[in-house]
C-alpha cells in the first residue's frame, strides 16, 4: 500500500472532573512530546478540586493550551460523561488538525508517542482508529492491557479526521470506544493498536466505580445494546471470573440479561450485528491463545 499524505496537525482532547493531580502529568508528559498538538483542550466538567486552575496555569506558558468549562451532567456515568466531554472539546476546533486524539487525564507517554503514532498512520492511510498499547501497573511492574475486538483502549484513541467526520458525535454512553470501532470498520475504515508504541494507564479502568459488580453489571448492558452472541459473553465471563478469580464479573451476564428482559434498544446502525457476530464466531472457533497487541482490521 502507497503511503499516504503527511499529517500536519494534531489536537487532544481530555475530559477532566477533580483531575488536578493528574493533568500535571500529562501536561508534561504532552509538553515533551516531539510532535506537540497544535491544541490540547481541557474539558473540564463539574470539578470541585483545582482542575480549571491548573489547566490556566499550564496555558499561561503554552498559548496551545486551552480550557473549557461545561455544565456537569446530573450523574457522572463512566463512559457517558467522558463522551459528552469529548464532543464538546471537538466542536470547539478552529483548525483542520489531521489527528484528533481522546486522551484520559490518567495517561502519560512517551516523548515520541505522537510522532511515532503520526508516522504510522502516514504509513497506513486505510487506518481510521488507533492507539499505542496501554500499560498498567501490577505487582510494582508495568504490564501491557490486552483487549480484544471491538475494543481498542479508549483511554488514548487517535481518530483520523476524515474518520471521525463520518462517526461525530461519538455515542454517549459508556462502550463508545468500541461502538466506533466497529461503526469505523462498517464504513470501510481499518482500526489497530500499535503493540509497540505503549503508553501508561496510571488508574485502572473502574477503580472509580463504587461497586465492581455494578461496573461489570453496566459492562453487560453495552455488550448487550452492542448485539453481543450470549456465548461470547458467557466465554468471557467464565473466562474473567476462573481464571482471572474476579467473582464480581457475573455482573457482566445479570446486566446483559437485564437489558434483554427490559427490551432494551440495541444499536441500531445496518451490518453493525452483522459484523460482531461474525468476528466472535470466528474468535470462539479459534483456539485460545495469548492476544496481542496489533489489530489491522476486525476480521484478522
Amino acid at each position: 500500500m502507497a503511503p499516504g499524505p503527511a499529517i500536519d496537525t494534531h489536537a487532544v482532547v481530555t475530559p477532566a472532573r477533580n483531575e488536578s493531580a493528574a493533568l500535571r502529568r500529562l501536561g508534561a508528559a504532552l509538553i515533551a512530546q516531539t510532535w506537540r498538538p497544535k491544541a490540547w483542550i481541557v474539558v473540564e466538567n463539574g470539578s470541585t478540586d483545582d482542575t480549571a486552575d491548573v489547566v490556566r496555569a499550564l496555558a499561561a506558558d503554552h498559548e496551545w493550551i486551552r480550557l473549557l468549562s461545561i455544565e456537569a451532567p446530573e450523574r457522572p456515568i463512566r463512559g457517558f460523561a467522558s463522551a459528552r466531554a469529548f464532543n464538546a472539546g471537538v466542536a470547539t476546533l478552529d483548525f483542520d488538525a489531521g489527528l484528533i486524539t481522546n486522551a484520559d487525564a490518567d495517561i502519560s507517554y512517551e516523548p515520541d508517542y505522537f510522532e511515532r503514532l503520526r508516522d504510522e498512520l502516514e504509513r497506513r492511510p486505510n487506518v481510521g482508529i488507533a492507539s499505542g498499547l496501554c500499560y498498567e501497573r501490577r505487582g510494582g511492574e508495568w504490564e501491557p492491557v490486552y483487549v480484544t475486538f471491538p475494543k481498542i483502549r479508549g483511554a488514548s484513541l487517535t481518530y483520523r479526521a476524515a474518520c471521525l467526520a463520518q462517526l461525530a458525535p461519538v455515542e454517549e454512553r459508556q462502550g463508545w470506544d468500541g461502538i466506533d470501532v466497529v461503526r469505523a470498520s462498517l464504513r470501510g475504515w481499518e482500526t489497530a493498536t500499535v503493540s509497540d508504541l505503549p503508553y501508561f494507564h496510571h488508574r485502572p479502568t473502574g477503580v472509580r466505580d463504587a461497586n465492581r459488580f455494578d461496573g461489570w453489571a453496566n459492562e453487560g448492558a453495552v455488550s448487550y445494546y452492542m448485539w453481543y452472541r450470549p456465548l461470547y459473553l458467557l466465554v468471557r465471563t467464565m473466562y474473567r471470573v476462573v481464571g482471572k478469580r474476579d467473582l464480581a464479573a457475573t455482573g457482566l451476564v445479570w446486566g446483559y440479561a437485564r437489558s434483554f428482559v427490559r427490551r432494551e434498544a440495541r444499536h441500531p446502525d445496518h451490518g453493525f450485528r452483522e459484523l460482531v457476530h461474525r468476528w466472535q464466531a470466528v474468535r470462539l472457533m479459534k483456539r485460545p491463545s495469548r492476544p496481542h497487541g496489533d489489530v489491522s482490521s476486525p476480521l484478522s
